[in-house]
């Protein structure tokens, strides 16, 4: 009876436990988030935009926005999904920002629950607990989690595939492939992640389960085909997940994001010290107690394992790395204790908790002035395109088409200004593609290589109104040429401009 008793109290203890470290996380990111008052990063903008637009005019609006890209006559939406799950934070706010920031942290929500439900078919309660803090202990994973971009749902829907290819679950397998489909451009990762799946377990229990692939198969080609914006959605795939991947390691004169490529080595290892030290564990665990691995675990490293490695070449993927790499360290850590044996392993985890604890506390100090200064830096950009855009909506013509001097420009005023046309939004292959031309013109311009840029912006790109930022070559040119170019607006960051007849 008291052995019971006792039993039922430590259950007890540790569902409380999980319950406050879950809620803890969530104020974390709450916390965070609402430490700037704008959306972190620049595609939370164009993302909140793209559901105002559809909440508006329904899913097949006319994308005239962009008009030097794909998306002026070929706009397909690969993230439908997430977008249509904007629109209910939206009907609660009319201020963007804030629907934005709430979405965000439905998603941080659906993260966690998800996280929980997965970890705990390894581990029990109060390590399932620990297991939530780590993979905020890596600032590449943090600024991630803090941006409204359906890569979170993206991650979300990983996780839970790859636990169903592992459990046979087929038929749920089914749904999340037509919504993940629906929702992230990197689903056919997915149909990859089924085959080394079924890989693996042919060569680790001699079974081949295929329904699991003709699930993902089945399940992503319903996604795209019923997706509202077919087949545009497939060619915008096409450019976006084909097409980048490629020209980034060609020398096309494209200029993309700097998360498309990789930071300096001692960069990658800081704002990921979390993984890089659990790694260190674990092939320590691996090498002393040589546990036999089970195919959970194996399935969980091939998964992780991709995105880690890929991870090398774009600093965009360590996101999904960190978030699938302590799943995988839960299910190792299932099989170096053993099934049935936590009450016995209590000093072994204890001693392992300490020494990470211990080695975590010793870098934390770095990875908060990381985030502080990431967060500052965040909060002065963002707020200055804000306020451009709210300027050039209250004082510019409707309908006018805008030159801006950077591609992402766009995003933050197609959200405050949709009352105006630009020339491209997101990434800058939507315009290579289309209008290589006038791709070149833009670069050029942009870099101050233009004898006379008024005649750039007026004959090529068809504008009367401006933007650029005042460290651009080409604000110093606008500066000196009063005569064609008058600055309507500038504050210390850029300048809102036209140009003169």
């Amino acid at each position: 009876m008291i052995i019971n008793r006792l039993t039922a109290q430590s259950v007890s203890a540790s569902r409380i436990f999980l319950v406050l470290v879950f809620f803890a996380v969530i104020g974390y990111a709450i916390f965070l988030q609402f430490l700037s008052p704008c959306l972190y990063e620049v595609d939370g903008y164009y993302n909140v935009a793209v559901a105002d637009f559809i909440k508006e005019s329904g899913p097949n609006f006319k994308f005239h926005w962009a008009q030097l890209s794909t998306f002026k006559d070929s706009y397909g939406d690969t993230q439908f999904l997430f977008h249509l799950s904007i629109i209910p934070f939206l009907r609660l706010t009319d201020n963007p920002v804030l629907a934005g920031k709430i979405c965000v942290i439905f998603y941080n929500i659906l993260f966690f629950l998800a996280l929980v439900f997965v970890l705990r078919k390894y581990l029990p309660r109060y390590l399932t607990a620990c297991f939530l803090i780590f993979p905020l202990l890596s600032p590449a994973f943090t600024f991630y989690f803090l941006r409204l971009r359906a890569v979170t749902f993206a991650v979300i829907l990983t996780i839970l595939c790859v636990h169903c290819l592992i459990n046979k679950k087929y038929r749920a397998l089914f749904l999340l492939s037509l919504v993940y489909a629906l929702s992230h451009p990197s689903f056919p990762v997915i149909i990859l992640f089924a085959f080394l799946s079924e890989t693996i377990r042919r060569l680790a229990e001699k079974e081949f389960f295929a329904k699991n692939i003709y699930a993902v198969l089945l399940g992503g080609l319903a996604g795209f085909i019923i997706n509202p914006t077919f087949p545009n959605n497939i060619f915008n795939l096409f450019l976006n997940g084909v097409m980048v991947p490629v020209y980034s390691l060609m020398d096309k004169g494209i200029i993309f994001g700097l998360e498309v490529y990789t930071q300096a080595a001692d960069m990658t290892f800081m704002t990921n010290f979390a993984l890089f030290f659990t790694l260190i564990i674990i092939l320590w665990m691996a090498f002393i107690s040589r546990p036999k691995v089970s195919f959970s675990t194996m399935v969980w490293w091939a998964s992780a394992g991709f995105y880690f490695l890929i991870s090398f070449k774009s600093d965009r993927f360590w996101y999904p790395a960190n978030a699938l790499f302590f799943v995988f360290f839960a299910s190792f850590l299932k099989d170096y204790i053993g099934d049935g044996k936590w009450p016995d392993a209590g000093r072994k985890v204890m001693r392992m908790a300490g020494v990470y604890a211990v080695i975590i506390l010793l870098f934390l100090p770095g990875n908060a002035r990381l985030m502080k200064n990431t967060i500052a830096m965040e909060i002065a950009n963002n707020s200055h395109f804000e306020r451009v855009g709210r300027w050039m909506k209250a004082n510019l013509p409707k309908g006018e088409r805008v030159y801006h001097a950077n591609g992402d420009n766009a995003s933050y005023f197609l959200c405050m200004n949709p009352d105006n046309d630009y020339l491209v939004l997101c990434d800058p292959i939507y315009m290579f593609w289309r209008y290589p031309r006038e791709y070149a013109a833009f670069l050029a311009l942009r870099q101050g290589r233009t004898e006379r840029p008024y005649e750039v912006i007026r004959e090529v790109f068809g504008a009367r109104y401006g933007y650029t930022q005042k460290n651009r070559p080409l604000y110093d040119q606008i500066s000196r040429d009063l005569e064609h170019f008058k600055i309507l607006y500038e504050d210390a960051m850029g300048a809102v401009f036209c140009v003169q007849n």
